[in-house]
């Protein structure tokens, strides 16, 4: 162990100097504090199916609200074709029921449409052929057969009344009646065509 010296008198006053500069250091140093994360939005819990389709677990407006969805007009519904009856209406097809003919039976049909089994688009569309076909044959009435259904009630029974008033069939048709029983009663109609136009093409040229 080496022996303490005296300092000299340059080190000493170099020492004075440099204790002048020095400062204590505090009894506590607060830790430095970690930068924060940025918080992200918290995803919504979600539900995996037997069938493997994912859905949220969330509410019909929480999913609306995440997805961005900010379209809220309620969907318009589509007008329902009236019900009403077409008969007494200028220029719409006449109900000729209570007339002798119809009502006993006595009508030379020339064709027959039977509309059973199918979809209201499917007999909207194979009664417009139908109607068409035989009216630029000249004919002047068909039966088409609708199916009374579940007390009179049947939809394309319904349907059809609805159809022959409107626009592209009321050119073709001019009355309807309900058939005579032999010919299949309430769940059938005869109609009655309008005469073709001579200045019109057979085949719509």
């Amino acid at each position: 162990m080496t022996d303490r010296r005296n300092l000299t008198e340059r080190e000493h006053r170099m020492w004075q100097r440099v204790s002048k500069t020095v400062r204590p250091m505090p009894k506590h140093v607060p830790p430095t504090p970690e930068p924060q994360k940025a918080e992200h939005p918290k995803k919504p819990d979600i539900v995996v199916e037997q069938n493997g389709h994912v859905r949220p677990r969330a509410s019909a407006a929480d999913l609306d609200r995440l997805i961005g969805r900010t379209d809220e007009r309620p969907q318009r519904p589509k007008p329902a074709i009236p019900a009403t009856s077409v008969k007494d209406k200028p220029g719409l097809p006449a109900d000729r029921s209570r007339e002798k003919r119809p009502r006993r039976g006595r009508v030379a049909f020339s064709g027959t449409l039977d509309l059973h089994g199918l979809t209201q688009d499917g007999a909207r569309f194979a009664l417009q052929e139908f109607l068409r076909f035989h009216r630029e044959e000249g004919t002047r009435s068909v039966l088409v057969i609708t199916g009374k259904g579940r007390n009179g009630q049947g939809v394309l029974r319904t349907r059809l009344i609805e159809w022959i008033a409107q626009p592209d069939l009321r050119a073709l048709v001019s009355g309807y009646s309900i058939a005579n029983q032999r010919h299949g009663g309430e769940g059938a109609f005869y109609l009655f065509l309008r005469r073709p136009d001579p200045k019109r093409h057979p085949f719509g040229g």
